[in-house]
């Protein structure tokens, strides 16, 4: 059956391949959900802070609320993406691998672009099957 919501984790550091993945999957019409890519509009407070890392929710004091709101996501997946470039799985990460699992939801795991572009035959094989298109 094809996922009509799919959560992505992983590390804020890989936000290219968030973007990319999320793209890709809502383009075939399946909901994903995950971390945004924030763009330091000028004026805004982001783009004040100037040196902010890949931990923005960290440097906003912030980290706990989105903490949460990535569960709630999950809770809300048919599946769960995680998205291991190089096989990194972070410290935030692994308790929402845990609290998937704990709920029963279907984890898949990519670790480089080749299994993302995988991961996306397999998704179009189940929507072709669903709808039988050839």
């Amino acid at each position: 059956m094809v996922p009509s919501i799919i959560t992505l984790i992983g590390s804020s550091r890989f936000m290219d391949y968030f973007s990319t993945m999320m793209w890709e999957i809502e383009k075939r019409g399946i909901m994903a959900l995950g971390l945004h890519w924030v763009v330091a509009v000028p004026g805004s407070p982001i783009y004040k802070m100037k040196a902010v890392s890949d931990h923005l929710a960290e440097a906003e004091g912030v980290s706990d609320i989105l903490d949460e709101l990535h569960l709630r996501k999950i809770d809300l997946a048919d599946e769960v993406l995680l998205l291991a470039m190089g096989g990194y799985v972070g410290e935030s990460t692994s308790k929402e691998i845990v609290y998937a699992e704990s709920i029963g939801t279907k984890i898949t795991r990519v670790i480089n672009w080749q299994e993302c572009g995988e991961y996306l035959l397999i998704l179009d094989e189940m929507i072709k099957e669903i709808t039988n298109v050839n």
